[in-house]
């Protein structure tokens, strides 16, 4: 079965480039899912020419579908809808098929469907480590909340992200790559996403963002999110470690 590559997208110009050339030998095709308002409500730019523009060479491999979130008055209301759109699209358009369903800085290991048995199971929750900043830190805790299933209508009625505990749990193939950008993109998306708990200047301004990145903390400055363990390139998949090496040195 052919895989697709489903995601938001806000702004992760470069992170959306190297996602691409990571997977692009096992990914069928991209669809980031972008909007022209943000789950804060506020307006914002759609960055897909901007993409185009600067990588023309990966242009071929994705697709940008806007989704239409005026109406929805509730950040998560915005966020449930936009996921609820990937997940319509792909049943349209891909049904059958393999999907990865998550945000554009989560990535999947392609080595992952040379394990994956989709007929015994037709979905994979994966289990990330989640990586800060750059690409020598990790903080000491998981995420799971990619998942990656047969395109059917069971799947696709309702946004299963929330939901634990009903698929397998696959851990060492997959990372969060969480605010591997400067501090003015951090402060964007924090001003972007659906906690509004942390719209506030205490948590958005820029100083203080770049102070909290190089001292290692919690880029939100949350208590207990401040132990970061350094890991080396070698902990990579070889052919992403390359990437990180040769094409995308900003993340170094």
């Amino acid at each position: 079965m052919k895989i697709y590559d489903f995601f938001l997208f806000n702004h992760e110009i470069d992170l959306l480039a190297l996602r691409i050339d990571y997977c692009k030998d096992t990914i069928a095709h991209f669809y980031a899912f972008e909007s022209d308002i943000a789950f804060s409500g506020e307006p914002k730019k759609l960055y897909s020419d901007d993409f185009i523009a600067k990588y023309p060479e990966l242009s071929n491999y994705v697709t940008f579908v806007k989704l239409d979130l005026s109406g929805k008055n509730i950040t998560w209301e915005r966020e449930h809808s936009a996921r609820m759109g990937y997940l319509k699209f792909a049943l349209e358009n891909h049904a059958d098929c393999i999907g990865i369903f998550g945000d554009m800085d989560e990535f999947v290991n392609p080595d992952f469907f040379k394990i994956a048995d989709f007929l015994s199971c037709p979905t994979f929750r994966l289990d990330m480590i989640c990586l800060m900043y750059n690409s020598k830190f990790k903080c000491d805790f998981h995420i799971s909340t990619v998942l990656a299933s047969v395109i059917n209508h069971n799947f696709c009625q309702i946004d299963k992200r929330g939901v634990n505990n009903i698929f397998p749990i696959i851990d060492g193939y997959a990372y969060h790559f969480q605010n591997f950008f400067s501090a003015e993109d951090i402060s964007i998306k924090i001003k972007s996403n659906s906690h509004n708990e942390f719209y506030d200047d205490v948590f958005t301004n820029v100083e203080d963002i770049k102070n909290r990145v190089k001292n290692k903390l919690d880029y939100l400055g949350r208590d207990g999110f401040d132990y970061f363990e350094n890991i080396d390139f070698n902990d990579y998949p070889e052919k992403l470690k390359q990437l990180f090496k040769t094409k995308y040195k900003q993340f170094n």
